[in-house]
């Protein structure tokens, strides 16, 4: 299980301007608007099934979706005002019966030392990068809304009525 600092993970990327490739040769590439780029970052990460809390400094925009209705073992957070995301990540790991379980992935030395100090593993971005890499990415299982199920069972219920009929 990771706690990702979100924009100390997408900086990295971005000014490193490290690519990675998903299975539809789609890549994190440097962008102009923050917006973008926190959604290539979300998307990357939901390619590579990776498990965890991916955090972001500053409120919820109302123009992304919540990470709660992202398709991904990936929950997307972004920290109320006033709060960064080291903070929210520090006290998350204070709540955790097991910190060991937790990697914080993260550049930033207060937050590893404060991370390690409540038990949990810690890992730079660059290892965590390379090791998404050399993973292969994987196809998110398919999610059906209620409105498809219930269309498709109209559908159904329909067609089986007919066929009943003849």
């Amino acid at each position: 299980m990771y706690y990702i600092d979100g924009y100390n993970l997408l900086f990295r990327l971005t000014h490193s301007h490290q690519t990675l490739r998903t299975r539809k040769s789609t890549e994190l590439k440097v962008d102009n608007t923050l917006l973008n780029q926190r959604q290539a970052l979300i998307r990357l990460l939901q390619t590579y099934q990776v498990k965890g809390l991916l955090i972001f400094d500053g409120k919820h925009r109302l123009d992304e979706e919540s990470g709660r209705s992202y398709p991904s073992p990936l929950e997307v957070i972004y920290t109320p005002k006033g709060q960064t995301a080291d903070q929210y990540i520090l006290e998350t790991l204070l709540f955790v019966s097991n910190p060991a379980s937790i990697t914080v992935v993260s550049d930033d030395r207060h937050l590893i030392q404060s991370a390690r100090s409540l038990g949990a593993k810690t890992q730079s971005p660059a290892p965590f990068l390379h090791r998404l890499q050399k993973k292969r990415p994987k196809k998110p299982d398919p999610v059906e809304s209620k409105f498809q199920i219930d269309r498709l069972l109209k559908i159904f219920e329909s067609r089986l009525q007919r066929s009943d009929e003849d």
